[in-house]
């Protein structure tokens, strides 16, 4: 939030008559400070705290029933919206849900954020080595996360994939 300057100054204005005119002069001093030439104040604005974001998803599977936990996802911080690689950058994976008439959730870990921005994620299906018989989507999703000021000294956040807020993989079995 906003700390203000709690400086305080004291103005002198001696006036004395020279001839038909008045003269003026000003005197600003500064408590604890003594004279100074000018009066400023400064106030700072801080944000503090963070937000974060929970991506969700879904999967479906046609062919068979899914698995609990059966297939991983992988999402990897990136430099840019076109997928660009970075070093050292924030990832992590997520399974998928129970299923329910062939489609379950995706639902990654909360992603905390500190500092306002547009941030990047690649979002990937991995392949199973045990899941003989399943074809993958080969679909990669870039996830935008806007993190911003909200004038209050906190952060708010969102995340969207295009114009969406969602994402699906569709993988196919057959024996």
């Amino acid at each position: 939030g906003m700390t203000y300057d709690d400086s305080e100054y004291h103005i002198t204005v001696d006036v004395a008559v020279n001839g038909s005119a008045l003269d003026a002069v000003v005197t600003v001093n500064k408590l604890g400070q003594g004279e100074v030439d000018e009066i400023v104040f400064t106030n700072t604005y801080t944000i503090s705290g963070d937000t974060s974001v929970t991506i969700a998803g879904t999967k479906t599977l046609t062919g068979r029933p899914m698995l609990n936990g059966e297939f991983r996802f992988k999402l990897t911080q990136v430099a840019d919206a076109q997928g660009t690689a970075m070093e050292n950058a924030y990832t992590q994976t997520a399974v998928n849900g129970p299923a329910a008439g062939g489609t379950a959730e995706i639902i990654f870990a909360p992603i905390t954020y500190t500092v306002p921005g547009t941030y990047y994620h690649e979002l990937v299906g991995v392949e199973g080595e045990a899941n003989t018989g399943v074809t993958y989507d080969e679909d990669f999703y870039i996830v935008t996360v806007t993190v911003s000021d909200n004038n209050e000294g906190g952060l708010t956040s969102s995340w969207s994939i295009g114009t969406a807020n969602t994402f699906r993989f569709e993988n196919s079995y057959r024996p």
